[in-house]
């Protein structure tokens, strides 16, 4: 190291040991105090913007910042932005006494130098995340007083496709660092790709996404007064088949199964021939609770819009019903020809409520109209109400309508308000491969059933399953494959045994003709990447063993595996509340061994929420909705100031300590005092460093040592 790298590195030492709060943005400017003064405050950021192109996986990165100084006297400061891995800086901007500063890039080795020093001198060792990074750097003066300085900067990246997969990551982790919310952030994606694009997915983030074609898509987040919690990560598939299939998956050495994630999406470009002709059935309620604020307007308006929208190759018919069942057409399924559509909106407008609810009926007359139906079927159901008339105890409704649900139509069900028994449809749709909708007062009906159906308009391949030979795969979600329609993409989690490469097969049914394709698959004995599958399992998981205890009652086998799994991946259930607390047992409370996770906290039954039991009501519709959240989660769950993930563990604040979830108190722990020769030996190794990275008092179980970091 020369003297001027010397003398750099000193500067920025010098600049840190004077400050007491930064701002961060994904860079960050360190200003520098002036002598018998206080210490300058952090600057505000106005706005943080990213434009990423990705044009064949060369992924090009703009970001554009600006930072507001909010004392009455001019600030000088250092930027310093971490570059993420393999990146290369192709332009810095930022204007000074009308003249463009350039940044410099310093390499890894010398990065990490900075990092560490700052860490040691600081006390802070949350800088130890970005250890491993190239680090752009530039001298600012002067920030004016009340004033803003705006920086710009573009690097550009090749992104590696495996087997078909691509990833983008964006570093937004600032949590730790910004003091305040940020006052906008603002990512926009746009993806263009010589092989078809087929799904896109962010496990970090919710995303929009719109496919312009098969080959262009556009992804965006924003948020306002917004603290970034984690980095932002994009995935995209590449296939040339009209159903792109592919994996990532994840197993730690030594353990038996492993997990995967999958991606199902179609080709944008369909011809007409390749829509499936569909059966559909509306069940709609016309029942005298229909009548109230404008509910049946409502439906009316919903069932048109879906009328409107047949294709001409479809089979329809209607059911309304009360405490007597009308039917639009007598004999069953009709063709959605032009006329017959005409006379179903007028069927539609003629609907008047009065009466009772007789379900079970209504249900089975609607199954009855697929008798002589050969395409793909699907049954919506829309209700506002309890079961009143015939058949009324919720067991014989499930009963009857498995019984004559032969056909293997899929029901989907609507709920109207919180007068509805959810347990009750829940069921019904789950059972027969549909899942439950609710409305609560106040939302549009028509939107969200429209929203809906236009999902299911056009299906390209109906009566899924997936078959791997070789590889055991166990605990699938969703547990029934859904049909696959234009427009959509399935994600499926699961687990598997055994290792090595596997032909995956792709099975369905397009119309009458059987589908069969296959895919080349990879279940590796060791993947230590995509660590945030087993969580995202882990949140589907939870979703059905709570629904299956909101039906059969707390089995304690049930509750003690909601516990397990959400202590193991800081998941946050009706059963967990416990795992942010601190902990009851006297020898955790001396401040010098933090407890283990879930510590002296047995499992108990009789603490699921009254509205998880309720069958009907506003907590019965939130806890049948929260489940569903679960059940379809795609994306994870933010960290939140006791619950932290780092490089696939969790872990939560036990007495001032961040203590790994996989820590049980029985272990011998190596004491390290933070900061020591030993502390930054230790954190050589990236993924200690990210651990350590959480702050002064750590606990982390590491390739069967357990490290405990002190002050």
């Amino acid at each position: 190291m020369n003297r001027r790298e010397i003398i750099s590195i000193l500067t920025v030492v010098f600049i840190c040991l004077f400050l007491t709060s930064t701002a961060f943005a994904d860079g960050m400017i360190i200003p520098r105090p002036i002598p018998g003064e206080p210490i300058p405050p952090y600057l505000t950021i106005k706005y943080h913007r990213v434009k990423v192109t990705i044009n064949n996986q060369v992924a090009t990165t703009e970001v554009d910042q600006v930072f507001i100084n909010e004392l009455n006297r001019d600030l000088e400061g250092e930027y310093i932005f971490p570059l993420p891995e393999d990146a290369a800086l192709s332009s810095f901007e930022m204007e000074v006494d009308g003249k463009m500063v350039k940044g410099k890039v310093l390499d890894k080795d010398k990065a990490r130098a900075i990092y560490e020093e700052i860490v040691r001198k600081r006390k802070d060792p949350a800088l130890l995340e970005y250890i491993g990074r190239n680090m752009v750097r530039a001298r600012i003066y002067p920030i004016p007083a009340r004033g803003s300085k705006r920086i710009k900067l573009r690097y550009s990246e090749t992104l590696k496709a495996d087997n078909g997969l691509v990833k983008y990551v964006y570093p937004l982790d600032t949590e730790r660092f910004s003091p305040k919310p940020l006052k906008e952030v603002t990512v926009t994606v746009k993806i263009d790709s010589k092989i078809p694009v087929k799904a896109f997915y962010s496990p970090s983030h919710k995303m929009s996404f719109k496919r312009i074609n098969d080959h262009k898509v556009k992804g965006s987040f924003e948020k306002t007064n917004f603290t970034p919690e984690k980095d932002l990560i994009l995935y995209y598939t590449l296939s040339k088949k009209d159903f792109g299939l592919n994996m990532m998956t994840y197993k730690e050495k030594g353990e038996k199964e492993g997990y995967f994630l999958m991606f199902i999406a179609p080709r944008e470009k369909t011809k007409k021939t390749d829509i499936l002709p569909k059966d559909v059935v509306f069940v709609l309620d016309k029942s005298g609770s229909m009548d109230e604020k404008g509910k049946m307007e409502n439906a009316k308006k919903a069932l048109k819009f879906c009328l409107s929208n047949l294709n001409r190759e479809d089979n329809f018919n209607i059911i309304a019903f009360s405490d007597e069942i009308e039917s639009f057409s007598k004999g069953g399924l009709i063709p959605a020809s032009k006329n017959k559509v005409k006379k179903a909106r007028d069927f539609a407008d003629d609907i008047s409520p009065i009466g009772g609810t007789n379900i079970e009926e209504a249900i089975k007359r609607g199954l009855k109209s697929f008798e002589n139906g050969k395409n793909a079927r699907y049954l919506i159901f829309i209700t506002d109400g309890l079961p009143t008339v015939g058949i009324t105890e919720p067991e014989k409704i499930q009963k009857s309508v498995k019984e004559n649900n032969k056909n293997r139509t899929r029901i989907f069900t609507f709920g109207v308000g919180y007068d509805v028994n959810t347990h009750l449809l829940d069921a019904i749709a789950e059972e027969n491969r549909g899942y439950p909708e609710y409305l609560k007062p106040g939302e549009e009906m028509e939107i969200k059933i429209s929203s809906f159906y236009r999902k299911i308009s056009n299906p390209l391949l109906s009566d899924v399953e997936l078959k791997i030979p070789g590889i055991k795969v166990t605990s699938l979600y969703p547990r029934e494959l859904p049909d696959i329609f234009k427009g959509t993409q399935l994600i499926v989690t699961g687990k598997y045994t055994g290792s090595g490469p596997s032909v995956i097969k792709l099975i369905g049914k397009r119309g009458k003709v059987a589908y069969n394709n296959t895919y080349e698959g990879n279940f590796p004995k060791v993947m230590e990447k995509n660590d945030f599958i087993p969580r995202l399992w882990a949140v589907r998981r939870i979703g059905y063993l709570l629904s299956a205890i909101r039906q059969k009652g707390e089995i304690k086998e049930l509750v003690n595996e909601v516990i397990k799994l959400a202590s193991r991946y800081g998941i946050i259930t009706p059963y967990t509340s416990f795992l942010v607390e601190e902990p009851r047992d006297e020898k955790y409370r001396n401040g010098k061994t933090p407890a283990p996770v879930g510590a002296s906290r047995p499992a108990k039954t009789g603490i699921f929420s009254n509205s998880a039991k309720e069958e009907s009501g506003e907590d019965a519709v939130q806890a049948s909705t929260q489940i569903a959240g679960y059940k379809r989660s795609n994306a994870l769950a933010a960290d939140s100031e006791k619950v932290k993930h780092v490089k696939g563990k969790t872990f939560f604040l036990r007495n001032g300590f961040w203590t790994d979830s996989e820590y049980k108190g029985n272990e011998k722990i190596t004491k390290i005092k933070f900061g020591s020769k030993e502390y930054f030996k230790l954190v050589k190794d990236s993924k200690l460093a990210k651990y350590f990275s959480l702050g002064e008092k750590v606990l982390v179980k590491y390739k069967g040592k357990a490290y405990q970091v002190n002050p």
